[in-house]
């Protein structure tokens, strides 16, 4: 949109598309890290046994 209205040139915007598909592949790649993690966050913690 930003390109369509004339903000950024279209080389800035090839370069920030880029920049957001690594992003995103980066936090797709972290999220399935932590799918198969051991390490789970509070409310997967049982309450010890007395």
């Amino acid at each position: 949109m930003a390109l369509d209205l004339g903000y950024i040139e279209k080389e800035k915007c090839e370069a920030l598309v880029n920049v957001f598909k690594n992003l995103s592949r980066m936090i797709s790649n972290f999220i399935k890290f932590l799918k198969n993690s051991d390490l789970k966050g509070v409310k997967y913690k049982k309450p010890p046994a007395n």
